[in-house]
């Protein structure tokens, strides 16, 4: 297979927005091929909007094949996923069994889980801004499989309950925003692994903090009963003073 480019999509949808899924299994009859290369794999400025329960971005390149036969091979070129915007997801990105990724420059908002890397190694996360997903659980969570990689110089805002988890082994989490930061020492990161960022900074890396929307403040019945008080006392007023001028 050769290069694989999902560029500049605008998708709106009721189940995964992007789902790629490699299995090579040699010992199956379905999948009887000793010899996979897949070219290089880039998602690049996608926007993503889930309108169910379900995944922003989905990938399961597992290969079977190479632990059950020695003369299976499976390569792959570079992978990066860069400068997507993925909203309201179950999962904005989905790692299973996907190893050896880069996921850069994302703005995942308002869903359940920011990032999640199941069964996954080797991966580097970085420059990501991960917001509001609240449906209990994480801005960022790395399972009990996923080992060796490295979450650095992203922005966590109002992740809950945690705005990152790490149950696996030899993860790194270095020089991350955390808008819950008490401004004092190591950053706690939730999970067995008993990890933690020890240079968490104070301000996030890749710009400011998101927008927020101004709302009116909603007006009870009396509020609204005061309110049209007030306005009928200005009004009483104001007629007042044209009538003294008319005489």
């Amino acid at each position: 297979m050769g290069d694989f480019l999902f560029n500049g999509n605008t998708i709106t949808c009721n189940g995964s927005g992007i789902y790629v899924n490699k299995f090579h299994d040699v010992s199956s009859d379905m999948h009887n091929s000793t010899a996979v290369t897949i070219g290089n794999i880039t998602f690049n400025g996608n926007t993503i909007t889930i309108t169910s329960s379900d995944n922003g971005m989905y990938l399961h390149l597992y290969d079977f094949g190479i632990n059950n036969d020695a003369t299976a091979s499976f390569s792959l070129g570079e992978l990066l996923m860069d400068g997507n915007t993925i909203l309201n997801a179950e999962y904005g990105i989905y790692f299973y069994e996907t190893d050896n990724f880069t996921i850069s420059n994302n703005e995942i908002m308002d869903g359940d889980h920011g990032i999640y890397l199941d069964g996954s190694s080797n991966n580097t996360v970085v420059w990501n801004t991960i917001v509001n997903n609240t449906a209990g659980a994480t801005g960022a969570h790395v399972n009990e499989l996923s080992n060796d990689n490295e979450l650095d110089l992203n922005c966590f805002y109002d992740n809950v309950p945690y705005q990152a988890v790490d149950n696996g082994t030899n993860n790194t989490f270095s020089s991350n925003f955390y808008s819950d930061y008490a401004g004092t020492g190591p950053y706690l990161i939730e999970g067995t692994a008993n990890n933690s960022d020890n240079n968490p900074l104070d301000e996030c890396p890749v710009g400011g903090a998101p927008a927020v929307i101004e709302r009116v403040p909603a007006v009870t019945p009396l509020g609204l009963i005061a309110l049209v008080g007030v306005l009928s006392a200005v009004l009483g007023m104001r007629i007042r003073r044209r009538d003294k001028k008319e005489e």
